[in-house]
């Protein structure tokens, strides 16, 4: 794998402090994200969340108290890694392509229902770009030899400990996630 580090502010650079795209940032610089949802609230939320998720995986979460306002969250990840019949390989896992210098972490790598599948966690309202966001960490997973292909799948963690799984199976969104690249540095060279 390729040596990456993060920032708490989510800024990658490699061993030599050269900086990285996060796939997050250069789908939202690329415009195929809406940010009418995205508060600093849930932005905080879902840090919590991943963390705690990841805690758990790792059997190292102190169990959230009955109004712990991410204990909903946690229970419904619970539920669909118990009901989908999973095995957990990686969670949380940074990666990086070196040659188009993008990074991101992937929050859950194993199998679902026997399938190979990387699965975002999501605790707030769908959007089309989590597709091309799966696909970019499909890429990120093939260039770093972890296989060649996977499912991919957003998990929307509610707080009433449910969940719901929405697969993603266009092949097309590798291709869209690189326009919204390309898109993206145009527009920062040329301050747009």
């Amino acid at each position: 794998m390729h040596p990456i580090a993060i920032s708490p502010a989510h800024a990658y650079t490699d061993p030599d402090g050269a900086a990285y795209d996060s796939v997050t940032s250069f789908l939202a610089r690329g415009g195929f994200v809406d940010d009418e949802w995205f508060t600093p609230e849930s932005r905080l939320r879902g840090q919590y969340v991943h963390r705690a998720i990841d805690l758990d995986l790792q059997h190292d979460l102190v169990e959230p108290a009955d109004d712990d306002p991410i204990r909903g969250y946690v229970l419904a990840a619970r539920k669909f890694l118990a009901e989908a019949q999973t095995m957990t390989v990686f969670s949380e896992l940074q990666l990086a392509d070196p040659t188009l210098r993008i990074a991101g972490t992937l929050d859950w790598i194993g199998q679902v229902n026997g399938t190979a599948t990387i699965v975002d966690w999501k605790s707030g309202q769908p959007q089309p770009a989590h597709q091309l966001q799966l696909a970019a960490y499909e890429y990120l997973a093939f260039c770093n030899e972890l296989g060649a292909r996977f499912a991919r799948a957003t998990v929307y963690l509610r707080p009433d400990g449910t969940y719901k799984m929405v697969s993603h199976t266009d092949r097309h969104d590798w291709q869209i996630a690189q326009a919204a690249l390309t898109l993206a540095r145009w527009r920062s060279i040329h301050g747009c």
